[in-house]
């Protein structure tokens, strides 16, 4: 009973624990684009890892250009085409935001 109980934790604990695979891609911002329907979208240098089966374009889109987050992302990738810094993306694993490229969760500006 209790080898069960161990076991039972033990998978649970690893399904908890275990994260969530999403695109990532560490290079520098080459183009930034934002469309009259206010769609914002950016390409970098860089080999991006781990991309969702949906995300068939080198982009990555931010999510909600209208939250705080959204904008936050955009000055930080505007930040970094400016000044050439290195940036590093993660990805929600989803493209809600546009169907073949990967919704933007979080922007390391190094």
């Amino acid at each position: 009973m209790i080898i069960r109980l161990s076991i039972i934790y033990a998978v649970l604990f690893s399904l908890v624990a275990s994260p969530i695979k999403a695109g990532e891609v560490t290079g520098t911002v080459t183009q930034i684009l934002a469309r009259s329907d206010g769609f914002h979208y950016v390409y970098t240098t860089g080999t991006a890892t781990n991309k969702p089966a949906c995300a068939t374009s080198n982009f990555w889109a931010i999510k909600d250009e209208n939250s705080k987050t959204g904008q936050h992302q955009f000055a930080m990738l505007l930040t970094a085409y400016t000044s050439g810094k290195t940036v590093t993306i993660s990805g929600t694993n989803a493209c809600t935001r546009h169907a073949n490229g990967e919704d933007i969760d979080r922007v390391w500006l190094k």
